[in-house]
């Protein structure tokens, strides 16, 4: 094979081929890093930003928990409270009842005693009935009850007028101690047995 004669020009074509191979391998090295670092870069960024979410996430949760421990604990402190004012409220409102059916019988009674019932006649009868058999009994009744008594459908007690007694009433003079059926005495005793 014939050898070609080596000129500085076939060099110098050489050169500049293996010189533009270059740049271009470079343009392309370059052109492909650059699409790397693009594609680096926007992984990294998504991955910045679903960890950036997932801090967020758990920050949020954490904060909602404490919120929500706090709102619990606030429902249960005014369930709390609602049933002990609840609790105070019924007993409160038992007690006014209790009052008010005394004070309607009270007016009843006394509505009774205007129309001329008996009322004082058959405390002073069930004031004899507990004393049992016992002699020389004495009465204490309101004075314009007094009036109304019929004695010998009492049988054996004496009656006196007491004006310290209310219309109604009766106090049974016992040795020792009495039987006190006056009306207020009465209705002290119904409260006392339904409210303690």
């Amino acid at each position: 094979m014939a050898s070609r004669p080596f000129t500085f020009v076939d060099f110098q074509l050489q050169a500049a081929e293996i010189v533009d191979r270059a740049r271009a391998d470079a343009a392309e090295i370059k052109r492909e890093a650059r699409v790397d670092a693009d594609r680096i870069r926007e992984q990294a960024c998504a991955e910045g930003r679903n960890e950036g979410r997932e801090v967020a996430a758990r920050e949020e949760r954490k904060r909602l928990a404490g919120e929500t421990q706090r709102a619990i604990d606030l429902l249960v402190r005014i369930v709390r409270d609602v049933e002990t004012r609840r609790d105070a409220l019924v007993s409160e409102a038992e007690r006014d009842l209790v009052r008010l059916a005394l004070a309607i019988a009270a007016k009843i009674v006394k509505a009774e005693i205007k129309a001329k019932r008996p009322v004082a006649e058959e405390n002073v009868r069930a004031a004899v009935a507990l004393a049992a058999h016992r002699q020389g009994l004495v009465a204490r009744v309101n004075p314009d009850d007094l009036k109304l008594i019929e004695l010998p459908r009492l049988g054996p007690v004496s009656l006196q007028a007491d004006p310290t007694i209310d219309r109604g009433g009766c106090v049974v003079e016992l040795h020792p101690g009495d039987i006190d059926l006056r009306i207020a005495t009465q209705l002290e005793q119904i409260e006392q047995g339904l409210l303690g």
